[in-house]
């Protein structure tokens, strides 16, 4: 400032600022005085100036030498307005209850943003690759490293402004600059290209970064968090111009390494609180430049960065980036013209960016190192309401599933596998609520249907074959469960994907869904009875697992797995009490002892004692690597490893005791029975949809919603045949339904739609419609269960009508008169 003043040309004047700042840390660094023009300086921090508190930069000599094109220190910026749009709501997964512009307005013209070169002596890519003036910069440990934050604060205190924005221009448009201010130890390159897994490769001080960024969002001049905004974007336009390059296999020998200054400065940028707590234009493109960089990144790359994330991001700062990034998503959705081709580009580069936080969040709890956020904090509303509303973005939805399986059938099979990431957002499933996911499987299952049907028709035509549209099952309620296994063992997998039919013998009911549902009703009430042995019921939590001493033979169990494949492709909601464990198993994952705790809650939480006691535990609790448990009045022992009775549990190895009870209560000892349960599932189930559920989201495909919300379904129910929401028939029926216990109200659900739980998403999404069925008379209820279609005479009084309701609740099993 104070040579602009005197004449000297801008660019001149910037030059000689940096070069005199060089002199400042190198004087620093040597600990001894200096003046201007020997290129060295005292730093007293008493009385110092703003000049004095900027952060030393490199010197102006050697390799790191610096010339500044365009810089014009002495201008101020235009105001920028911060302008914060009403309405939309933070974090994005709240229910976007309208579409509305979702626009910010910057009403200030382009700031000039000072670009940075290196000498013709500089490697291209040494800006990233940090081997640029190395020797010059300051440690950790290093007095000469100066706190960004102090320095900010000293620029506000004396209102000098324009020095601050230069200052931030600088610093944030070169990653040089952010590494001196906020790199911890030597960015040295290690002997060896290989770096521990579980080493901080960043060596960031977040710490010092929140301080910086609170300090610059606490300037009485707005203007200045813009020119953070505008200096990072410039950073961010250059790694991206150089990404591929700096990535390529040769340069990085098979290791992240090279990478880190890159990654360094996308976390920086990141850890910007304005990218959650401003829904501007600059912030929103900010993030949007972020999200195109963080999605293009190699393989090596993404894997670095979420192992880094999962083992060094604070829980909080981890959820702040998932808001940020989904709120970006749910405007850009919000405000697309149609869900088609490029305008999807930014809503697919942010979820390729997300995926690398889910990754992150996958590894911390594969780690145990606990889970840094909720999986359903992944769903974004937007997209499922929006993009995967099957009624009115069928186009989209279709093209979707086709990159799907185009994704599936290439080389690509996971999103932190390869370099080219999937591109159909169903590749990212975490984004995905699990209503939205059995849509998808729903139509995976139609386009299967397809192909058999093709199959069957060429067989007609060729073989003489008889085409058979549906599966269908002819069974006598008196020996349901020997009928069922008969029919389904005869079936081949293409078979059992169609849709299902059910005829009971001697009955009329004609299935258009209702009676399929009490066929999977009854025929799994049998099998999973306590008194059939094929499954034991915990005391405690009432849940079912598989009986390893059972006389039944692996064909039950298989008919079981069978039966919920069928269900889920029928879309059939079971009543099937099974332990989280049993969903993990099927997607793959080892027990642990939390799931043991779940499903056996009494030995779980013995064994969680002994590996918690502090004492001695071989004096205390005398046990050995061996099991003893009863079978059919005798008692049985089991090693749980070679010699297990000679080898007593101490605290050497209780921990290696506890995980192997654990996989013998869950897997070994009923590794028979679960794996012709797990047969018979993959014979209808097997296949890539399976591997977008969660095990969570599983079970909700297999057992609905066990939240019965009778407001929500009294919201949503139409009426017809005179009925209307104001009929007084209808105010009765509503006000017993309300005093109805919890086991009537199952009855009532299950009497009106076969099912006595809730879709996927609750009551208020299901179809139910109540129709008058004549005047006032003695008749009961009745209901079409295949449309959720319930009969309600027009009672002339509320006690009747809840007497003859509870009356056909209650004798509701069968079809026809009886």
């Amino acid at each position: 400032n104070e040579l602009v003043s005197q004449g000297t040309d801008a660019n001149e004047a910037a030059a000689q600022a940096l070069l005199h700042m060089g002199s400042l840390a190198q004087g620093a660094a040597e600990g001894g005085p200096a003046t201007p023009g020997s290129g060295s300086s005292s730093s007293s921090a008493a009385g110092a100036g703003p000049s004095d508190a900027v952060s030393q930069t490199p010197s102006g000599s050697g390799t790191g030498a610096m010339e500044v094109e365009g810089a014009t220190p002495h201008a101020e910026a235009s105001a920028v307005a911060a302008m914060d749009i009403e309405g939309v709501h933070t974090p994005a997964q709240e229910a976007t209850s309208s579409k509305r512009d979702a626009t910010a307005a910057a009403v200030a013209a382009p700031m000039k943003k000072p670009e940075l070169k290196r000498t013709a002596t500089a490697d291209p890519h040494d800006w990233m690759n940090g081997s640029v003036g190395c020797s010059d910069l300051q440690s950790a440990d290093s007095p000469g490293r100066t706190n960004l934050a102090h320095a900010v604060a000293a620029f506000a205190e004396k209102q000098d402004f324009a020095g601050l924005k230069t200052l931030l221009r600088g610093v944030f448009a070169d990653s040089l600059e952010l590494r001196h201010y906020f790199l911890t130890g030597s960015d040295a390159p290690a002997a060896s290209s290989s770096v521990p897994p579980t080493s901080d490769l960043l060596r960031l001080d977040l710490r010092a970064v929140d301080e910086a960024y609170k300090a610059i969002m606490s300037c009485a001049e707005g203007s200045v968090e813009y020119v953070v905004v505008e200096a990072t974007e410039v950073l961010i336009d250059r790694m991206e111009k150089d990404l591929h390059a700096f990535f390529h296999p040769a340069a990085t020998q098979g290791s992240p390494v090279q990478g880190v200054p890159f990654l360094r400065a996308l976390v920086i940028a990141l850890a910007n609180p304005m990218l959650s707590q401003r829904v501007t234009s600059e912030a929103q493109s900010l993030l949007g430049k972020l999200c195109m960089v963080m999605s293009q990144l190699p393989g090596s790359g993404r894997r670095a960065l979420s192992e880094w994330v999962a083992r060094f991001v604070e829980n909080q700062r981890f959820d702040s980036w998932v808001k940020a990034i989904q709120q970006f998503i749910t405007l850009q959705i919000l405000q697309l013209p149609e869900f088609t081709g490029t305008h999807l580009r930014p809503v697919n580069a942010a979820v390729k960016a997300l995926s690398i936080l889910h990754a992150a969040n996958a590894l911390a709890i594969q780690e145990g190192l606990g889970e840094k956020t909720p999986y359903t904090e992944f769903y974004n509303d937007a997209v499922n309401e929006e993009l995967f509303d099957t009624r009115e973005n069928q186009e989209f939805v279709a093209v979707a599933y086709r990159n799907w399986i185009r994704d599936q059938s290439s080389s690509i099979r996971r999103p932190d596998a390869a370099d080219d990431m999937p591109e159909s957002l169903i590749s990212y499933p975490f984004v995905i609520t699990a209503a939205t996911k059995a849509s998808i499987l729903q139509i995976d299952a139609q386009q299967q249907m397809n192909r058999g049907m093709n199959q069957d028709l060429f067989n007609a035509l060729f073989g003489g074959q008889r085409i058979i549209p549906y599966l269908v099952l002819r069974v006598r309620r008196s020996n349901i469960v020997q009928d069922t296994l008969t029919r389904l063992n005869q079936l081949s997998r293409t078979e059992l994907k169609k849709p299902l039919k059910v005829i009971f013998e001697g009955e009329e009911g004609i299935d258009e869904g209702g009676v399929q549902k009490e066929f999977m009703q009854v025929v799994t009430r049998e099998l999973l009875d306590p008194a059939y042995g094929m499954f034991r019921v915990d005391e405690d939590t009432r849940q079912l697992y598989f009986n390893p001493h059972t006389f039944e033979l692996g064909l039950e169990f298989e008919l079981i797995g069978t039966l919920v494949g069928v269900a889920i492709y029928n879309s059939i909601i079971l009543d099937i009490p099974f332990p989280m464990v049993v969903y993990k198993r099927l997607k793959g994952m080892r027990p642990t002892l939390e799931d043991l705790i779940e499903a056996q809650p009494t030995l779980g939480r013995s064994l969680k004692t002994m590996l918690d006691f502090d004492g001695d535990i071989e004096a205390t609790f005398s046990q050995v690597f061996q099991v003893s448990y009863e079978v059919w009045g005798g008692i049985q022992m089991y090693d749980l490893k070679p010699n297990g009775g000679d080898i007593p549990v101490t605290r050497d190895n209780v921990q290696e005791y506890v995980d192997l009870y654990v996989d013998w209560a869950l897997s070994t000892s009923v590794e028979k029975q679960y794996s012709a349960f797990e047969k018979g599932f993959l014979r209808v189930c097997g296949g890539e949809a399976l591997n977008i559920f969660q095990p969570e989201e599983l079970e909700l495909l297999v057992c609905g919603n066990p939240v019965l919300d009778f407001e929500a379904l009294e919201r949503v129910t139409q009426y017809d045949d005179g009925f209307t929401a104001e009929s007084a028939t209808i105010t009765r029926f509503w006000s017993v339904v309300h005093r109805l216990d919890e086991e009537e109200k199952r009855l009532l659900l299950k009497f009106a739609t076969g099912s006595d739980r809730a879709p996927i998403n609750g009551l208020a999404s299901l179809t139910f419609v109540i129709s008058k069925n004549g005047p006032d008379s003695d008749r009961l209820p009745t209901s079409h269960t295949c449309f959720n279609h319930l009969l309600l005479p027009d009672y002339s009084t509320e006690e009747k009508l809840e007497d003859k309701l509870k009356c056909a609740i209650r004798q509701a099993e069968g079809f026809g008169l009886r």
